[in-house]
């Protein structure tokens, strides 16, 4: 899908079908959809429909980049990984989780998206 592409009632409708199908496979959601949501959902789409792209998504805590990266990626068929950081998480870890996410985009060929956040990244 190129969701960029869609006029805005278009894009929030697909989108909530997204997010009913992403609740029945995972977890129900309860999201609004308000413009900077749907714009982040466009540009989530236009990058993993293209191969091997990369997003950077900045800015204020709280505005659903996340979710909307869970969502956008389940519409794909995609993958979400995302390091599971605790208190004992170091390098070697972080490694393992590296080497586990290119062997399911690369050895496996299924399609991954690496969900990295702000807080996952803590000094030694």
């Amino acid at each position: 899908t190129m969701l960029g592409k869609l006029s805005s009632s278009d894009l929030k409708e697909v989108i909530q079908k997204g997010i009913v199908q992403y609740g029945r496979d995972n977890r129900e959601l309860d999201i609004l959809l308000f413009h900077e949501v749907l714009e982040y959902m466009a540009r989530i789409d236009r990058v993993l429909s293209c191969p091997g792209g990369s997003l950077l998504l900045a800015g204020q805590s709280g505005v659903g980049r996340r979710t909307a990266t869970c969502v956008v990626s389940h519409m794909h068929g995609a993958t979400l990984f995302t390091p599971k950081i605790s208190r004992s998480y170091e390098i070697k870890q972080f490694k393992n989780d590296l080497k586990q996410v290119m062997q399911l985009a690369g050895l496996d060929g299924h399609q991954v998206v690496l969900l990295l956040e702000d807080y996952q990244f803590v000094h030694p």
